[in-house]
């Protein structure tokens, strides 16, 4: 922005600032209840323009190990309603939703960190990080029991006409 000033000896000053760039990234679980291995997990992604200047969202990463493969424009998204590019005028907030499946043992806490790279019309970089925890259930005895039971290979005769 300028500001313009001219005092009582007619000089004039200009006083220039560069407007501030950034965004604010949140991530949240949305799944309630307990979450076991193999589980699809939707992540709640809220991104706000905290800035002085519209800005575009070029980018959107998770960096999480025992994912699923990539599809769309979010990696490691087995789903995602978060396409980029995605534009924010000054204040404005977006939020999407991230599907992930989660792999890993029972009790184990599984840290998904997700990043917003873009930057302004004018090239200034924007880039915000968070995470979030998923907390793995341990199986009880009869999960396990279950699980064991349905585990078993059948040998099924095959009949061709």
């Amino acid at each position: 922005s300028c500001v313009v000033t001219m005092d009582a000896a007619k000089s004039i000053t200009a006083t220039f600032r560069t407007l501030r760039v950034s965004i604010d990234l949140s991530v949240k679980v949305q799944d309630n209840g307990p979450i076991q291995s193999g589980a699809m997990v939707t992540l709640e992604v809220t991104i706000t323009n905290t800035g002085e200047m519209t800005t575009t969202v070029d980018q959107l990463q998770t960096s999480f190990a025992a994912l699923a493969a990539a599809s769309g424009r979010a990696p490691n998204a087995v789903a995602a309603s978060c396409v980029t590019p995605i534009s924010l005028a000054v204040a404005e907030v977006h939020q999407c939703t991230l599907v992930l499946q989660v792999t890993g043992q029972g009790g184990q806490s599984l840290q998904v960190q997700v990043a917003a790279i873009g930057s302004s019309a004018t090239g200034v970089a924007a880039n915000a990080t968070n995470s979030t925890t998923i907390q793995l259930e341990t199986p009880t005895n009869d999960d396990e029991e279950n699980e064991q039971s349905l585990n078993r290979t059948l040998f099924l005769p095959l009949v061709t006409r």
